[in-house]
């Protein structure tokens, strides 16, 4: 056996990475879900329409990433995330909203959420920052990423200046990795 084919057969046992979904539209939440699901390297080990139940849910399963919509019935996403950091658990937070509010990309990052995806983005997008959070790195959409810029820098700063440490260029155009300790002195 060569090195390539050893190599395969420790990738096929490493271990799904525990996925997490939260949203009030049930459909968005079963096409999410499918999406991973066909990924093949995600195990998405439940589904919650509210925060309540996601919160439970967390609790039994201790997911390595929840995926949270910013707007639910029950509570707001921003009191999710901060509830969610107030578990004993190592379960990191992506955001996900319709909307690309400037402050409520800001209020998000700030109190722990790992990344902040628009539910407009493409799939290949949408795996693209889950690997990304996973991988320990802050996760923004190109496109949100100077609207965060913009707002984070004016007000730790008031004048905008480039932090930009960390891009990935194997698959550009789809979004900027921040690292995690020049994302913290910026905004936190």
């Amino acid at each position: 056996m060569d090195m390539g084919e050893g190599e395969s057969m420790r990738r096929e046992f490493k271990q799904k990475s525990k996925v997490l979904l939260i949203d009030d539209n049930y459909e968005h939440l079963v096409g999410i879900r499918e999406l991973l699901n066909l990924e093949g390297t995600f195990d998405v080990v439940g589904i919650a329409t509210n925060v309540t139940v996601g919160l439970n849910l967390i609790k039994k399963y201790q997911p390595d990433i929840v995926l949270l919509d910013m707007n639910m019935p029950d509570r707001d996403g921003l009191q999710g995330i901060i509830e969610i950091g107030k578990l004993d658990v190592e379960t990191k937070v992506l955001a996900l909203s319709g909307y690309d509010d400037a402050d409520l990309i800001f209020r998000a990052m700030k109190i722990g959420a790992k990344g902040y995806v628009l539910k407009t983005m493409a799939s290949a997008q949408l795996i693209y920052a889950i690997e990304e959070v996973l991988n320990g790195k802050i996760y923004l959409p190109l496109a949100l990423s100077t609207i965060f810029q913009r707002r984070n820098f004016k007000t730790r700063f008031g004048r905008r200046k480039s932090f930009i440490l960390s891009y990935s260029k194997r698959r550009r155009g789809l979004g900027i990795a921040y690292s995690r300790c020049n994302l913290q002195r910026s905004c936190c």
